[in-house]
């Protein structure tokens, strides 16, 4: 795996990856990193936000690596 792919994948396995939908103020009242939203981003990912900027980490992790996690355009591509 190229170090790229590496650099995503420890901005998604994070210990603090929720299960449960925690708001952005809740979290950031117990000194959480992240929070959980059931709303997606503006690119589909439905994946824990930085609590200090609201960032999406999934769009972080494109941002920074290239790589695409688009959850819409994979179900598209199957399907075709």
């Amino acid at each position: 795996m190229n170090d790229h792919r590496n650099d995503a994948l420890r901005l998604t396995e994070n210990p603090l990856l929720l299960i449960e939908p925690i708001s952005r103020s809740d979290a950031q009242a117990q000194g959480l990193q992240f929070f959980l939203t059931t709303e997606e981003c503006h690119r589909g990912h439905v994946a824990p936000r930085n609590v200090e900027n609201g960032a999406c980490v999934l769009c972080e992790a494109e941002n920074h690596t290239g790589l695409k996690f688009r959850p819409h355009e994979a179900k598209a591509s199957k399907g075709s």
